[in-house]
């Protein structure tokens, strides 16, 4: 499955592993490092129903001094894609790139870069159809080079009743939120950003926030941003991470909480549109306005992965991420693995290029009208 920049960017450190055999080659090592990185920091075992043990019974003998980087490789990642957690992968420095995830039907009906292009044109072209005046950017361009990552981090509109506001991902500038000295001032901006938005469109009847294909981004966003919609505090989410004295130790539960936001509230109706690859930082926001007043989701539900990453290299340099947090919702429900239902599910197909319309996008707009 194609890789994903989202979620937590975690800072890979120097890793220090227990002593193993002298006798045992690099490659042995190597396996050996990933399956215990694995093992005392992995969450979700008991939910993918995945054998950790066995899983070392199986592979650890397919393992010799002989076997080479690509095999290795190849082994390696034979054992991670099962688990469909888009918040593993595992990155050599080189081409050879493992990033998972759960097929979706977005990844399914649009597979190629200009069919994801096209999509993006269509609903572009439905917001015309539907009376919104053109598309406007607010942010930095993330990357021209794929049509998932073309966008700013905000691209809105108006019509005569509703605004919408396209939300890519959850961090501002890309190249800031990675210094971890720059995220409180990456954070600022997108705040500002959207609130400079909701400014703009603060007398519109209803709003339509398009997180379809939103790739996450950086925890603390996405309450923050909650909190433009609620005039009440509130535990939004629940959190633990992973401990290593077992694979469902965890630490206690910690709230996160919600406040309003002391700059601007948006009062009216919401529609909140989802599909399979909302990820990660998108999903935290989703599930937050999951069953607020006057909040409707609308789409697919989500990818079903929102952990942070946990990082750490493997003694040849290789880089192994995974997911080692548990995320419930306020009714400490978890939709791991299985995605954030939706209030309404539409869901976009290739078809929809040839009618040159976007039903989900029209059923938000009839949620409005109502």
């Amino acid at each position: 499955m194609k890789s994903y920049l989202f979620t937590l960017l975690t800072a890979c450190v120097a890793v220090s592993f227990p002593a193993l055999v002298a006798a045992q080659s690099h490659p042995e090592k190597n396996f050996e490092a990933f399956w215990e990185i694995m093992d005392e920091h992995y969450a979700f075992f008991e939910l993918k129903g995945v054998d950790w043990q066995a899983v070392y019974d199986t592979y650890r003998p397919k393992v010799k001094p002989t076997t080479s980087d690509e095999a290795l490789f190849e082994l390696l990642t034979e054992i991670l894609e099962p688990f469909q957690d888009g918040h593993i992968s595992l990155k050599t420095g080189g081409e050879m790139k493992f990033s998972g995830g759960r097929p979706s039907n977005f990844e399914s009906q649009f597979p190629t870069d200009s069919l994801k292009r096209a999509y993006f044109q269509l609903v572009e072209a439905q917001l015309q159809a539907s009376g919104f005046d053109t598309l406007k950017q607010e942010g930095p361009l993330l990357s021209a080079k794929t049509a998932l990552y073309d966008h700013s981090v905000f691209e809105h509109t108006a019509s005569e009743q509703f605004a919408y506001i396209k939300v890519s991902w959850f961090f501002y500038d890309w190249q800031q939120v990675q210094k971890l000295l720059r995220r409180k001032k990456d954070r600022q901006q997108f705040l500002a950003a959207f609130d400079g938005l909701l400014q703009q469109y603060a007398n519109k009847e209803g709003l339509i926030l398009d997180l379809r294909n939103n790739i996450g981004g950086v925890s603390g966003y996405p309450e923050r941003l909650v909190g433009r919609f609620v005039k009440a505090p509130f535990v939004g989410e629940y959190t633990c991470s992973r401990k290593n004295d077992g694979h469902e130790a965890f630490t206690t539960l910690k709230p996160t909480k919600v406040k309003p936001a002391k700059t601007i509230i948006f009062n009216n109706p919401v529609i909140v549109l989802v599909n399979g690859e909302t990820v990660s930082a998108a999903e935290e926001f989703v599930q937050m306005m999951r069953g607020l007043p006057r909040i409707l989701i609308v789409g697919k539900p989500t990818q079903g992965a929102l952990s942070d990453i946990y990082a750490k290299d493997l003694p040849n340099g290789w880089t192994l991420s995974l997911s080692n947090m548990r995320f419930y919702d306020r009714n400490k429900a978890c939709w791991e693995g299985k995605g954030i239902p939706v209030d309404w599910e539409v869901s976009n197909d290739k078809s929809n290029l040839e009618t040159g319309e976007d039903p989900v996008l029209q059923k938000a707009l009839q949620l409005l009208s109502q």
